[in-house]
Parts: C-alpha cells; structure tokens; sequence
C-alpha cells in the first residue's frame, strides 16, 4: 500500500540530499572604504538574489518530501493488525537506506538559516528608504507559508478536460521538477477511465509525455465536448412554480452559467436562437411573460440579456419572499387520529368537506382569506375542484399562493381532464397525489387508472391514478375513484 510513497520519495531525496551536503553561506561582504552607497546597494542586492534561488530550491524539496511523509505517516496511522506489522518493517528497511527523515531536519535547518542570513544582508543595506530587492524569487519564498494547494481531480467527463489541464498545469506541470515526479502526481490526481488508461506505463520521465498524449487524444476532442454540452443543455431542468420556484431558477442559471463558460472556453457559440429555446422550454408562463417582453424592448437580444433577466426575477422574487415568507405547512403525522366526521365521504347534505372551485379568475382577497382560515381548513378537510382552462398563469398563481395553505388537508379532489393533473404534477411534485396524507376519493372526470402504476416524471395520467389507488393508506381506507360516464 506504501509502495507509491516510496517510489515518489525515492525519486525526490538524491536531489535534496545533494543540496543539503553542498550548502551555501552568503555573508554580508565588506565594504571597501570610500565605496558608494549605491554600489554597495547592488552588491549585496545580488548576494540576496542568489540566496532567493537557493531558498526556492530548498523550499520546493521540502514541501515535496513532507507531503510525501505526512500522507505515508496518515496511511499508517489508518493500519491496524498484520497489515501494520508488515508496513513496519518495510518502513524501517527504506528508512534505513533512504534516510529522509533526516534530510528532512536538515532541509529546515538549512531554510532556517538562509532565512537568517538574508535578514542580515537586509539590514546592511545603506539607506532604510531604499526599497528592498523585488526578484521574482522572493515572493516564492513565501510560498512555504500559504496553504497547501488541492490537486485537480478527473474522472473521464470530457468537458471538464480543459478545466483539469489548466489547473494541473499551474500546480504541477510547470513547476521545476522531474518529469517521472509529475507522473506521479498526474497518477494521483486521475481516477476510474483515465486511470485505467495510463496505469500499465511505467513510472519514468518518458511516461509522463505518453500520458499526456493520451488523455489529449481520448478527452481533448472538440467533437465530443460539444456533444456533451448539447446534451447538458437538453437535460437542463424544469422550473417549477410554488415554493420550489426559487431553488429551481437558481439551480437552472447555475447550469446555464456553467454551460456557456465550458462552451466559451470551447470556442463555441452560445449566443444563437437554439439555445435561448432550450432555455425557455424550461420556465413558468409568468416568467416566459417577463422574457418576451424584454426581448421586445430590447435592440439586440443576447443570451447574456437572457441571464441577467432571469436572475432580475429571481432576486425580485427572494425579496417578495424575504418580506412576505410563505407559510410551508408540515406533513400531517401517519399517527395523528381522525374524528368520525373527518374519515366520513359524503353526509345527508351532500359533501362533508367545504367545497373550493378554481376557475379562471383568482381575486387576491380570496387568497389572503383562504390564508387567513388555514387553521379552518386543516381541521375539517376540504374538497378541491379544478375547473381552470389552459391558463398557465393563473396555474401558475395557484401553484405558488395557493396550493401550500391545502397541501395537506385536501380530502376530495375534482379534476376535469388529464390536463390539470399535468398542469399540476409539473408545477408542484409528480408525486402529489401519494403525498396527500387525507386524499380519501378523485374525481377524475372519466380518466381511467391504467394497468401500470406509476407517479415518475414521465408518467401518464393513467399511470399516476393506478399508483395512488395501489399506495396504502395510513387510515387503512381504500382509495376511490370517481368516473363519469354517459350513455
């Protein structure tokens, strides 16, 4: 198991033993009488210059070795048992004949006394309103000091090639090492196909340029990214209204935004026709509403005026929210007892539910009294008719101000066709009707239950009635369904 810390140590301690054994003084030189102070200036500005680079040496292999100890010290830690007994001996044996514990005390001592040495060389410089010596070399030192960097990780997806590459690029591959040490390191950073891939070569300097062209000639194929994006972009998900209206905007601008970085950095056009399509397939009516509109306004329609609305909506809609939060309501508990008159379907009177019937006007005083009763409805029940034409909009307002004051003690529901039950499954759950705890009977204005039951996403309506008749209650009661038929 420690097999690969031994190997990468191996590859690095000649190296960092050769510097600890060929150390380097820089003293403060003399200053000759008579000498300007600017000469003596660039003098010792040069002594700290050298001493720069030999500090980013030295910085480097420390780093690299501690890395490599801390990560073996953490895997055996993590042994127990036989399997700790035989890392034993294996360690001591490499220890003994590659000591790097000890180079590794030597490396600090060694960092600990350049630091010292340029602190005096510092101090005599001439005049304390010269500014101090700004090689390049000098930020590296501090380098040590900074947290250590997470490596890229990649596991075959295509379009996040690019990505990895880059950032592998900046943390390993142009760094002063080693071609089989950045093998290495490639190694740890692939996982599942691109693991696979490399795995059979050895590790060598070689290999590391035979890795490189293989995961570019598997992953760097233009062809397949787009095609990966495209279908990104048809899997893009559906906003819903309701309480869900927000998390689902913010989710689909998320994996808008992705989209169009990944395609730019592609040198694709996301700015098309196409695109803005697939976009809108996505949204509510209401907002589709805001959309046209303020393409119509607009001189020239880009898919970025297209994301900037959007998000104008949805911080609008969080500030409505903020001010004006809505009342979720908590599932009603499979425990909680029923009186007689509530598990009652019908009375001498006709319904024992009041009776609430949604056309194709919704008056914002019936919302606010529907609001206010909510405690009313929760105790007795109510029955549901939904008798709304393809309005979307109003679909819309009853699925966001409306539907969560019932969402939980609906007893009877009244549909007037397969469209309202979609109108409604898309705008709130597919799983609405299992999730009513109370829902005794459905109207279900001559739909019929079909053979297959099933309340998926992609599920008719059929489907979704023969999975509500087939999922037990919590009261033990039996769903009914009610069918009209005309002769």
């Amino acid at each position: 198991m420690s097999a690969h810390f031994r190997t990468t140590i191996g590859l690095i301690h000649p190296d960092a033993v050769q510097i600890v054994n060929n150390q380097r003084d820089f003293p403060v030189p003399a200053r000759p009488q008579g000498q300007p102070d600017n000469v003596y200036q660039r003098q010792i500005q040069t002594i700290i210059h050298d001493l720069d680079d030999e500090a980013t040496d030295v910085s480097d292999f420390l780093t690299q070795l501690t890395d490599m100890s801390d990560r073996w010290m953490s895997l055996r830690t993590s042994m127990t048992g036989n399997e700790r007994t035989a890392d034993n001996t294996i360690y001591d044996d490499f220890v003994a004949t590659t000591p790097f514990p000890q180079t590794l005390n030597n490396l600090k001592r060694y960092s600990r006394s350049l630091r010292d040495q340029r602190r005096k060389l510092e101090t005599a410089i001439p005049h304390a309103n010269v500014p101090n010596v700004t090689h390049p070399a000098n930020t590296n030192a501090s380098i040590i000091h900074l947290p250590k960097t997470e490596l890229p990780n990649f596991s075959g997806n295509c379009v996040e090639y690019q990505s990895f590459w880059n950032s592998f690029k900046s943390c390993v591959h142009d760094l002063p090492l080693s071609d089989s040490i950045k093998f290495t390191y490639l190694k740890q950073c692939l996982s599942g196909t691109p693991l696979t891939l490399i795995s059979p070569l050895p590790i060598s300097d070689q290999s590391y340029n035979d890795a490189l062209d293989l995961l570019t000639k598997s992953y760097d194929n233009p062809e397949d990214v787009a095609r990966s994006l495209h279908n990104s972009l048809k899997n893009l998900p559906r906003v819903r209204g309701g309480d869900g209206f927000c998390p689902d905007l913010r989710s689909l601008l998320d994996q808008i935004e992705c989209i169009c970085v990944q395609m730019k950095q592609q040198n694709q056009s996301y700015d098309n026709t196409a695109f803005h399509m697939e976009i809108e397939q996505r949204l509510p009516r209401f907002v589709l509403e805001e959309i046209f509109r303020a393409k119509e306004e607009a001189d020239d329609w880009s898919t970025d005026k297209l994301k900037d609305q959007l998000r104008n909506i949805l911080r609008r809609r969080e500030q409505i929210d903020s001010v004006q939060p809505k009342f979720t309501p908590a599932r009603q508990s499979p425990f909680k007892s029923h009186s007689p008159s509530d598990q009652r379907y019908t009375n001498n009177q006709g319904d024992a539910f009041p009776t609430l019937t949604f056309h194709t006007y919704i008056d914002h005083s019936v919302i606010a009294f529907l609001r206010a009763n909510k405690q009313i409805w929760d105790r007795i029940g109510t029955k549901l008719e939904l008798s709304i034409d393809d309005d979307q909009l109003i679909w819309d307002v009853l699925a966001s101000e409306i539907w969560p004051v019932f969402a939980t003690n609906v007893r009877q529901l009244s549909i007037a066709g397969h469209i309202h039950l979609d109108n409604l499954r898309c705008r709130t759950s597919p799983t609405i009707l299992t999730d009513f705890d109370q829902l005794h009977s459905i109207d279900s204005g001559g739909l019929l239950p079909d053979l297959i039951a099933d309340d998926g996403p992609n599920a008719t309506v059929g489907q979704v009635l023969s999975k509500w008749l087939h999922t037990p209650r919590f009261d033990g009661d039996n769903g009914l369904i009610k069918l009209k038929v005309q002769f």
